[in-house]
């Protein structure tokens, strides 16, 4: 690879099972082929937290963040992305549909666009920010951040009411030892 790389933030989530299991065995076998891309490096990545879909309804997703170095310019990185999503069985019948897998290019160095293939930062900014601050934190010590949780959140992951905490733009909650 060449001496300077440049660092994208990436988005994983699924919120439907694939071939490779639950949406977290997904993130896992996803994450796997990320690391296995030409021209590229995983250097950090979040443990797994869950989010509401948003615009959508569905199950809950599963995400992480990735950053990577990489010496792919941003299209290119989102054609390898894409092509990862259809590996795990991703179809798009119509927008925010539930998925098996979505790959989303959040930050590329500070490049800023807006065009027919590509905006960054990601369209969602706040959660953008808050899934590229996420690679960073410690999964450990966040871990108990989920205010009056423990165990499976099974009855509202299968959207049986809202879960406590959760922002009114159904973002970020916090991060867990596994997704439900």
């Amino acid at each position: 690879m060449p001496a300077h790389l440049n660092t994208a933030w990436i988005g994983l989530g699924a919120n439907l099972p694939s071939e490779a299991g639950h949406p977290t065995d997904t993130l896992r076998a996803a994450l796997q082929q990320l690391g296995t891309l030409p021209g590229l490096t995983l250097q950090a990545a979040s443990g797994l937290y869950d989010s509401a879909p948003v615009d959508s309804s569905g199950p809950w997703y599963c995400n992480q963040v990735v950053r990577v170095g990489t010496s792919l310019d941003a299209p290119a990185l989102l054609a390898a992305l894409q092509g990862i999503e259809q590996a795990f069985g991703r179809q798009r019948p119509y927008r925010n549909a539930p998925r098996t897998l979505d790959l989303d290019v959040l930050l590329f160095n500070d490049e800023v666009r807006t065009d027919a293939q590509l905006t960054l930062p990601h369209p969602r900014p706040a959660r953008a920010a808050i899934r590229a601050d996420a690679a960073g934190r410690d999964r450990r010590s966040a871990a108990g951040t989920r205010a009056g949780h423990g165990g499976s959140a099974a009855g509202t992951a299968a959207g049986h009411g809202p879960r406590p905490g959760l922002p009114a733009d159904g973002g970020l909650i916090g991060y867990f030892p596994d997704c439900p």
